[in-house]
């Protein structure tokens, strides 16, 4: 299965379980035939894509790279969004469905996963203009993977 059916069944299961923990919207994605490779970055840009989308005519300015952060370090990696090819992926996606007539419902089911959108809720909750909202680098944790699904590690030569 590639990226595109994936994405298809994903917004499927992020629609169906809106209020599920993390854990049950990951198993229904294994369980509707995403890999886990394809799941577990899904799960971590589709909703950020989405959010950027929802938010493109707001005013609010995000970073163009995020960091990879290993539990307990104080050690970073930054890696660029515009090369990450499951982000650029959402991204058109998300496109997609904001010009659809349905598609505002399905940007809002997956964006309300996105912890950008958590912060600028918070912040318009307490007062702020989202035209003043400034985000910084979204940490997400360390994975032993290669960032794109084709992406050989660092120390593979082969």
């Amino acid at each position: 299965m590639n990226l595109e059916q994936s994405m298809d069944l994903a917004l499927a299961v992020f629609t169906q379980y809106e209020s599920s923990t993390w854990d049950a919207l990951e198993k229904a994605m294994y369980d509707s035939g995403i890999s886990k490779l394809n799941a577990e970055r899904i799960l971590e840009f589709m909703p950020l894509a989405f959010g950027r989308v929802m938010m493109r005519d707001s005013g609010v300015k995000f970073h163009d790279t995020y960091q990879r952060k290993k539990p307990g370090s104080s050690r970073s990696k930054k890696f660029s969004f515009a090369d990450n090819e499951v982000f650029a992926a959402s991204l058109k996606y998300a496109e997609r469905q904001a010009n659809s007539r349905s598609g505002i419902e399905r940007l809002t089911a997956v964006s309300a996963r996105s912890p950008e959108m958590k912060t600028i809720q918070d912040l318009v909750n307490e007062g702020s203009d989202p035209k003043s909202i400034v985000l910084s680098s979204p940490v997400l944790g360390w994975t032993s993977k290669p960032e794109n699904p084709g992406d050989k590690q660092w120390w593979q030569i082969w």
